[in-house]
């Protein structure tokens, strides 16, 4: 008997095997003896034939424990291209995270059409599921990936939305994976060898670069190189590498919970990260038009980390967002 899910050419192991299965956790071992920090996991959700969901779950708990008993710090993100409630069985004490499809997909609407259906508070509920199912669960998020349309592709080259994109993935909860060339607004369309054409280090002819196929949507007239982006401070990288940076300087953009969620106006996402010490309040404006905003609670002291506007009172908590644009910003608790 033959099975190939995907294609014709790509067989399937059977995982019924219990000596099948052994291999499969002696080579993660084996690659985790050699450094590996993570092991990213393709197809998890089609370890076994459709209809048998729950083979796949026991078997993630399986591969779980042999690679505990390798290196207990590994981190494995599955691949599994459903809601989030079909993902959650598979953390408990199984996959350690998921990609999250659904955020992705939510994030992409709430830019494109500049509205959003209370994404925070959404997002909110599956972390709480996800901390109810196991508390070592982590979400894992993106905005897209190499088998998908690129993002400043979807977005139409925009770079307002684009750097919006990226202010809205690094201000929430989760393990944050960046497609390679996305800080640079890299562009690509089907088929995959085009959403997966070369990084482009620099345009300039003498200079070292990356070559596997002649590109057709990244070329030196449609993406500056990361080069050229380098020397921009007000470049898509650039954006990109600030708000890494003050995730990285601020531990509850990194792990805090999502907190107080305001959903009152549509083109607006507001939400806090919370750490028992530490509180980042975050805005997002997602419209074409200016907006400003009072916070309601008095004496509180507010520094802007991000996107800080001239005409924004942090002393009286007035905030002004400018088109497509976010503050970031630390409340004194």
């Amino acid at each position: 008997m033959y099975y190939g899910l995907f294609w014709k050419g790509m067989p399937d192991l059977n995982f019924d095997e219990p000596a099948v299965r052994k291999e499969m956790a002696a080579i993660a071992c084996f690659w985790i003896g050699l450094g590996v920090d993570g092991l990213r996991l393709d197809a998890a959700m089609h370890i076994f034939p459709p209809g048998r969901e729950q083979d796949n779950v026991l078997w993630w708990q399986e591969f779980r424990k042999a690679v505990d008993a390798c290196n207990a710090t590994i981190f494995t993100v599955g691949e599994i291209t459903e809601s989030c409630g079909y993902i959650a069985p598979h953390l408990k004490q199984g996959l350690h995270s998921a990609f999250n499809f659904e955020l992705a997909d939510h994030l992409l609407q709430a830019i494109l059409y500049e509205k959003h259906d209370c994404l925070a508070n959404w997002l909110k509920g599956v972390n709480d599921y996800y901390f109810s199912i196991d508390k070592t669960a982590k979400d894992s998020i993106f905005l897209s990936n190499h088998d998908q349309v690129r993002i400043a592709s979807r977005l139409k080259d925009y770079l307002q939305k684009m750097k919006l994109a990226a202010s809205l993935l690094l201000t929430l909860p989760g393990e944050v994976f960046l497609y390679y060339g996305e800080e640079l607004g890299m562009k690509g369309e089907k088929p995959d060898e085009h959403v997966r054409e070369p990084f482009p280090w620099s345009w300039e002819k003498n200079k070292a670069t990356t070559h596997w196929l002649k590109s057709k949507y990244t070329t030196p007239s449609t993406v500056s190189s990361l080069e050229q982006q380098q020397d921009d401070p007000n470049s898509l990288y650039q954006h990109y590498r600030a708000l890494l940076k003050m995730r990285k300087d601020h531990p509850a953009l990194e792990s805090g919970r999502i907190g107080l969620v305001n959903c009152n106006d549509a083109s607006i996402i507001i939400f806090t990260r919370d750490l028992p010490n530490q509180r980042i309040l975050v805005m997002h404006n997602l419209s074409g038009e200016t907006v400003t905003m009072q916070h309601e609670e008095e004496h509180v002291y507010f520094e802007n980390l991000f996107g800080a506007d001239q005409d924004s009172d942090t002393e009286n908590g007035k905030f002004e967002l400018g088109p497509y644009s976010s503050l970031i910003i630390h409340v004194n608790l």
